[in-house]
Protein backbone atom coordinates (compact mmCIF):
# COMPACT_ATOMS: atom_id res chain seq x y z
CA UNK A 1 0.00 0.00 0.00
CA UNK A 2 1.39 3.05 -1.36
CA UNK A 3 -0.08 6.49 0.26
CA UNK A 4 -1.80 9.53 -1.53
CA UNK A 5 -2.97 12.15 0.52
CA UNK A 6 -5.56 14.88 -0.89
CA UNK A 7 -7.51 17.60 0.73
CA UNK A 8 -11.22 18.44 0.32
CA UNK A 9 -12.05 22.31 -0.13
CA UNK A 10 -11.92 23.12 3.53
CA UNK A 11 -8.13 21.62 4.07
CA UNK A 12 -8.97 18.77 5.25
CA UNK A 13 -6.37 15.73 4.85
CA UNK A 14 -7.97 12.06 3.32
CA UNK A 15 -6.13 9.64 1.87
CA UNK A 16 -6.08 6.65 -1.03
CA UNK A 17 -4.18 3.81 -1.46
CA UNK A 18 -2.11 4.22 -4.71
CA UNK A 19 -2.97 0.57 -5.40
CA UNK A 20 -7.16 1.36 -5.25
CA UNK A 21 -7.33 4.85 -6.34
CA UNK A 22 -11.44 4.44 -6.12
CA UNK A 23 -10.35 3.63 -2.17
CA UNK A 24 -10.76 6.53 0.18
CA UNK A 25 -9.80 6.39 3.72
CA UNK A 26 -10.79 9.50 6.48
CA UNK A 27 -8.41 8.17 8.68
CA UNK A 28 -5.84 5.42 9.33
CA UNK A 29 -4.21 4.90 12.88
CA UNK A 30 -2.37 1.97 14.44
CA UNK A 31 -2.83 0.02 17.52
CA UNK A 32 -0.26 -1.35 19.43
CA UNK A 33 -0.40 -4.69 21.91
CA UNK A 34 2.73 -5.35 24.20
CA UNK A 35 4.22 -8.52 23.84
CA UNK A 36 3.30 -10.84 27.05
CA UNK A 37 2.41 -14.27 26.38
CA UNK A 38 2.64 -14.64 22.40
CA UNK A 39 4.87 -11.90 21.06
CA UNK A 40 4.08 -8.23 20.47
CA UNK A 41 2.04 -6.85 17.41
CA UNK A 42 1.03 -4.13 15.63
CA UNK A 43 -2.39 -3.19 13.56
CA UNK A 44 -2.90 -0.39 11.14
CA UNK A 45 -6.58 0.40 10.62
CA UNK A 46 -8.14 2.64 7.82
CA UNK A 47 -11.86 3.93 8.11
CA UNK A 48 -13.56 4.42 4.88
CA UNK A 49 -14.12 8.17 3.76
CA UNK A 50 -17.55 7.47 3.11
CA UNK A 51 -20.52 6.13 5.69
CA UNK A 52 -21.94 2.87 4.61
CA UNK A 53 -25.92 4.08 4.69
CA UNK A 54 -27.49 0.45 5.07
CA UNK A 55 -25.19 -0.55 7.98
CA UNK A 56 -25.06 3.13 9.77
CA UNK A 57 -20.72 2.80 9.96
CA UNK A 58 -17.83 3.09 8.08
CA UNK A 59 -15.85 -0.13 7.29
CA UNK A 60 -12.64 -0.91 8.73
CA UNK A 61 -9.72 -1.96 7.17
CA UNK A 62 -7.33 -3.66 8.70
CA UNK A 63 -4.46 -2.42 5.94
CA UNK A 64 -0.94 -3.78 7.68
CA UNK A 65 -0.21 -5.56 11.03
CA UNK A 66 3.44 -7.02 12.09
CA UNK A 67 4.18 -9.34 15.21
CA UNK A 68 7.44 -9.56 16.47
CA UNK A 69 9.04 -11.02 19.89
CA UNK A 70 11.23 -8.12 20.15
CA UNK A 71 9.90 -4.34 20.79
CA UNK A 72 12.80 -3.00 19.18
CA UNK A 73 11.57 -4.36 15.86
CA UNK A 74 7.73 -3.76 16.40
CA UNK A 75 9.08 0.21 17.25
CA UNK A 76 11.29 -0.33 13.89
CA UNK A 77 7.89 -1.20 12.05
CA UNK A 78 5.66 1.22 13.86
CA UNK A 79 7.58 4.21 12.06
CA UNK A 80 7.98 2.47 8.57
CA UNK A 81 3.97 2.28 8.29
CA UNK A 82 4.34 5.81 10.04
CA UNK A 83 6.19 6.91 7.18
CA UNK A 84 4.44 4.50 4.51
CA UNK A 85 1.28 3.74 5.37
CA UNK A 86 -0.16 6.92 7.36
CA UNK A 87 -0.34 5.64 10.71
CA UNK A 88 0.98 8.95 12.20
CA UNK A 89 -0.86 8.43 15.48
CA UNK A 90 -0.63 5.19 17.77
CA UNK A 91 -2.42 4.01 20.36
CA UNK A 92 -1.83 1.40 23.05
CA UNK A 93 -1.20 0.81 26.49
CA UNK A 94 1.24 3.69 27.86
CA UNK A 95 1.40 2.09 31.57
CA UNK A 96 3.94 -0.34 30.65
CA UNK A 97 6.85 1.79 31.71
CA UNK A 98 9.10 -0.80 30.27
CA UNK A 99 7.79 -0.82 26.92
CA UNK A 100 7.63 3.41 26.77
CA UNK A 101 11.08 3.15 28.07
CA UNK A 102 11.28 1.72 24.92
CA UNK A 103 10.04 4.04 22.84
CA UNK A 104 11.95 7.15 24.54
CA UNK A 105 14.76 5.25 23.77
CA UNK A 106 14.07 4.48 20.02
CA UNK A 107 13.00 8.39 19.87
CA UNK A 108 16.05 9.59 21.12
CA UNK A 109 17.92 8.32 17.91
CA UNK A 110 15.20 10.28 15.59
CA UNK A 111 15.00 13.54 14.60
CA UNK A 112 11.72 15.64 16.20
CA UNK A 113 9.68 15.44 13.00
CA UNK A 114 10.18 11.16 12.58
CA UNK A 115 9.74 10.38 16.73
CA UNK A 116 7.03 8.28 17.24
CA UNK A 117 3.97 8.73 19.68
CA UNK A 118 2.04 6.23 21.16
CA UNK A 119 -0.80 7.76 23.55
CA UNK A 120 -3.20 6.04 26.06
CA UNK A 121 -5.93 4.08 23.91
CA UNK A 122 -9.50 3.85 25.10
CA UNK A 123 -10.09 1.63 28.17
CA UNK A 124 -6.32 0.51 27.93
CA UNK A 125 -5.88 0.97 31.64
CA UNK A 126 -8.96 -0.88 32.62
CA UNK A 127 -8.60 -4.54 34.85
CA UNK A 128 -11.07 -6.16 31.80
CA UNK A 129 -9.02 -4.11 28.98
CA UNK A 130 -8.92 -7.61 27.10
CA UNK A 131 -12.65 -8.10 26.88
CA UNK A 132 -13.46 -4.82 25.88
CA UNK A 133 -10.78 -5.68 23.14
CA UNK A 134 -12.12 -8.72 21.96
CA UNK A 135 -16.11 -7.06 22.47
CA UNK A 136 -15.33 -3.93 20.09
CA UNK A 137 -13.91 -6.31 17.85
CA UNK A 138 -17.04 -8.46 17.27
CA UNK A 139 -19.82 -6.04 17.32
CA UNK A 140 -17.97 -5.18 14.33
CA UNK A 141 -18.31 -8.60 12.72
CA UNK A 142 -21.76 -9.46 13.73
CA UNK A 143 -24.35 -9.09 13.14
CA UNK A 144 -23.10 -6.84 10.21
CA UNK A 145 -19.47 -7.33 9.36
CA UNK A 146 -17.95 -3.55 8.38
CA UNK A 147 -14.34 -4.85 9.65
CA UNK A 148 -12.33 -6.62 6.86
CA UNK A 149 -9.42 -8.71 7.06
CA UNK A 150 -6.93 -9.62 4.33
CA UNK A 151 -3.61 -11.98 4.64
CA UNK A 152 -3.95 -11.89 8.84
CA UNK A 153 -2.88 -13.22 11.46
CA UNK A 154 -5.66 -11.93 13.58
CA UNK A 155 -8.99 -14.34 12.70
CA UNK A 156 -7.08 -16.96 14.05
CA UNK A 157 -6.45 -15.75 17.01
CA UNK A 158 -10.06 -14.94 17.46
CA UNK A 159 -11.41 -18.17 17.10
CA UNK A 160 -9.18 -19.20 20.33
CA UNK A 161 -11.37 -17.19 22.31
CA UNK A 162 -14.75 -18.61 23.55
CA UNK A 163 -17.15 -17.33 25.78
CA UNK A 164 -15.75 -19.09 28.87
CA UNK A 165 -12.37 -18.09 28.57
CA UNK A 166 -12.60 -14.52 27.42
CA UNK A 167 -12.84 -12.88 30.96
CA UNK A 168 -9.59 -14.63 32.31
CA UNK A 169 -7.59 -13.66 29.51
CA UNK A 170 -5.17 -10.76 29.74
CA UNK A 171 -4.38 -8.26 26.98
CA UNK A 172 -0.52 -9.99 26.94
CA UNK A 173 -2.07 -13.30 26.16
CA UNK A 174 -3.25 -12.40 23.02
CA UNK A 175 -1.32 -8.87 21.91
CA UNK A 176 -2.70 -9.48 18.12
CA UNK A 177 -6.56 -8.44 19.54
CA UNK A 178 -5.44 -6.04 21.50
CA UNK A 179 -3.78 -3.78 19.07
CA UNK A 180 -6.80 -3.95 17.12
CA UNK A 181 -8.98 -3.56 20.09
CA UNK A 182 -7.08 -0.13 21.04
CA UNK A 183 -7.19 1.11 16.98
CA UNK A 184 -11.04 0.31 16.68
CA UNK A 185 -11.40 1.86 20.34
CA UNK A 186 -9.93 5.11 19.26
CA UNK A 187 -12.32 5.23 15.68
CA UNK A 188 -15.23 4.20 17.36
CA UNK A 189 -15.14 6.92 20.74
CA UNK A 190 -13.07 9.82 18.57
CA UNK A 191 -14.74 11.88 16.08
CA UNK A 192 -13.03 14.63 13.91
CA UNK A 193 -14.53 17.77 14.38
CA UNK A 194 -17.73 18.44 11.92
CA UNK A 195 -16.93 20.53 8.99
CA UNK A 196 -18.78 23.42 11.12
CA UNK A 197 -15.86 23.26 13.28
CA UNK A 198 -13.19 24.47 11.50
CA UNK A 199 -12.05 28.18 11.26
CA UNK A 200 -13.77 28.61 14.42
CA UNK A 201 -11.24 30.81 16.20
CA UNK A 202 -8.03 31.64 15.19
CA UNK A 203 -6.26 29.39 17.29
CA UNK A 204 -8.24 26.45 16.22
CA UNK A 205 -6.68 24.51 13.20
CA UNK A 206 -8.16 21.90 10.55
CA UNK A 207 -7.94 18.23 12.10
CA UNK A 208 -5.11 16.77 10.83
CA UNK A 209 -4.64 13.35 10.67
CA UNK A 210 -0.65 13.86 9.75
CA UNK A 211 -0.35 15.55 13.14
CA UNK A 212 -2.85 14.78 15.27
CA UNK A 213 -2.25 13.74 18.99
CA UNK A 214 1.31 14.77 18.44
CA UNK A 215 0.96 17.89 20.37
Amino acid sequence: MGLIIEKDFSGVPFFCDSDDLDHWYRRIVGGVGWGGKRPGFIVVVGEDFEQDKSLGARHLWVLKEFEAESTKKLLEKCMEFKCNNGAQNWYGDISNLIEMNSVEKANKELSYRNHLYIKKAPFSDDPEAFTFCVRIIEKCLSPHKFLHFEESKIPAYLQEISQENRDSLKVGDYPAIAALGYAIGYLNTYEPPSMEDYGTGDDEAPWNPLTHGME
